[in-house]
């Protein structure tokens, strides 16, 4: 009886000590990236997949399910190529991560003067999530009027 007595606190004992063991595993193995950490992997991000005049890496490419599911690669490819500058223009800090501006390459930066600069310039936005490993293209509008600025160059 006694063992059986044992065996009956030391199994849920030993489940509870392997749970609270992996989960302070986990806190002490998660770091969080920077915030240029952030913006390098968006900017990368955006030459893998093709919107820049790098040429794209079709094994890493992401595909935006609402505006890509029925076009071939080649025609995804066609559509982004050299759509947004390669650098990040502004940022914003959300919970969890960042979303990260790119201007559209129809923009001439260096024309435009300061205030024009702080306005709702066309583009879009790339979030990348505190640990850096989910980044993906965000799908609504960006008001980068709202955003701080990060590269004020042409």
């Amino acid at each position: 009886m006694q063992l059986l007595t044992k065996k009956i606190i030391l199994i849920p004992l030993i489940v509870v000590l392997c749970y609270a063991f992996t989960g302070v595993h986990h806190v002490l193995n998660h770091k969080d990236i920077s915030r240029e950490q952030a913006i390098e992997l968006a900017e990368e991000f955006i030459k893998i997949n093709g919107y820049t005049r790098a040429p794209a890496d079709t094994s890493k490419m992401s595909f935006e399910f609402l505006y890509d599911s029925d076009e071939s690669i080649k025609s995804i490819l066609k559509k982004r190529h050299n759509s947004l500058q390669p650098k990040a223009y502004c940022i914003v800090s959300k919970n969890d991560g960042w979303d990260i501006g790119f201007i559209s390459t129809r923009v001439k930066l260096n024309r435009l003067d300061s205030l024009q600069r702080m306005g709702n310039l066309p583009g879009k936005g790339v979030g990348v999530n505190l640990s850096g490993t989910e980044i993906k293209m965000n799908h609504k509008e960006p008001i980068f009027s709202l955003w701080e600025k990060i590269n004020q160059g042409s």
